[in-house]
């Protein structure tokens, strides 16, 4: 019998750039919308190059020429039914940290699994973890899945009842995984899941939705790396109850050929009451450079099924929308269910909050309405 250890690298979620540099995440802002995540050159007058049109003069000329982003952003918050709203909370909620992966206990109590990013070029970083009655104001706690009578984040409940957490080697594109009953305790599976075709890898970030019909739908990136061109979303699925899993088809976000800055990543799923799931991503357009030009938006799919995806009206989350500190780049965003039926997500935020003279990551949120 194991005991999972909880390695966040290792599950796949995005990994954001040194304090210091621009974003080397795999990319973002919608197809439909490019404005939201890119700045000069793209003719359009978004809101920072508005309130300093010196900053990109050509897309911002005196009179006439490029249309503002505000009449072609999508709706308003005021438009959007509550769920698809999420709201800046304040403050911080974990400092030095990225790569989020949240989960509500039983009782309640939020968790929330990160990795420490330190402002110090080469700092080695580590996995931790902090938990919080309100979800909002965290401290730091220990590792131990099996004392804390966790569920494993980044497993997946499949139709039988089984827990499952897949794991990717990157380099080789082969799927392993390991079983539960209770999804605390796993024990290693013998044989491989899956195995990506030639061109796919180095894999880089995967999730898996289990639908009604009972299919395991499994989401990954490949290939990542400096300047793929082909660089999207793909879909494997399993129909065996999660053991078996064949390619299915790319392009799923119909985003292929956005190369590593164009697409939409660091996909996220979290199941809906109905039984349907939302797919929440990251879409970059130009990287981040801190003092200069923030980046990244957050976007949102729901599917009945996995097979069929329909983007949301709007971004979900947007660097500009938190006014406390500035934010540079938003990645790994990862959305949970509250007790109280509101929906919460956690984010990583490349921000500058004055507290140094350093851009720095840190664990933030948003959060929807009550209804």
């Amino acid at each position: 019998l194991v005991t999972l250890a909880l390695v966040i690298v290792a599950c796949g979620l995005g990994q954001g750039p040194a304090p210091t540099a621009a974003p080397a995440q795999s990319p973002t802002s919608a197809p439909q919308t490019p404005a939201a995540g890119q700045l000069c050159g793209d003719n359009v007058c978004d809101a920072a190059e508005q309130a300093d049109p010196s900053l990109c003069p050509g897309d911002c000329p005196a009179s006439g020429g490029a249309t503002t982003a505000a009449p072609t952003a999508g709706p308003t918050s005021a438009q959007l039914p509550a769920e698809l709203t999420f709201i800046p909370d304040p403050g911080i909620r974990i400092e030095m940290a990225s790569q989020p992966a949240p989960v509500v206990a039983a009782d309640g109590t939020i968790y929330v699994f990160y990795t420490t990013r330190s402002v110090l070029p080469n700092e080695p970083s580590s996995n931790e973890a902090a938990h919080s009655a309100d979800g909002l104001n965290f401290t730091e706690t220990g590792l131990d899945l099996d004392s804390l009578s966790l569920i494993n984040p980044h497993a997946v409940k499949l139709a039988d009842g089984t827990w499952r957490s897949y794991r990717f080697d990157s380099r080789t594109g082969v799927m392993t995984s390991q079983s539960s009953t209770d999804g605390i305790h796993f024990t290693a599976d013998d044989g491989v899941r899956y195995t990506a075709p030639s061109d796919h890898p180095p894999i880089g970030i995967w999730d898996e939705y289990v639908n009604p019909a009972g299919d395991v739908i499994l989401l990954y990136i490949g290939p990542i790396g400096v300047n793929s061109p082909d660089h999207h979303i793909r879909r494997a699925v399993s129909t065996d109850g999660g053991w078996t899993f064949t390619f299915h088809s790319d392009n799923v976000l119909g985003d292929r050929g956005g190369g590593e800055t164009n697409t939409h990543v660091d996909q996220k799923f979290i199941v809906l009451p109905d039984g349907s799931a939302r797919l929440f991503t990251m879409f970059q357009g130009n990287a981040a450079i801190p003092g200069e030009r923030s980046c990244c938006t957050i976007y949102s799919f729901t599917t009945p099924d996995g097979y069929t995806f329909e983007q949301d009206p709007g971004p979900r989350l947007q660097a500009g929308d938190f006014t406390e500190f500035v934010v540079w780049s938003l990645n790994d965003p990862w959305v949970i269910r509250l007790p109280d039926g509101r929906y919460r997500l956690y984010v990583a935020g490349l921000v500058t909050d004055g507290t140094s003279d350093k851009a720095k990551w840190a664990v933030l949120s948003a959060t929807t309405p009550g209804e």
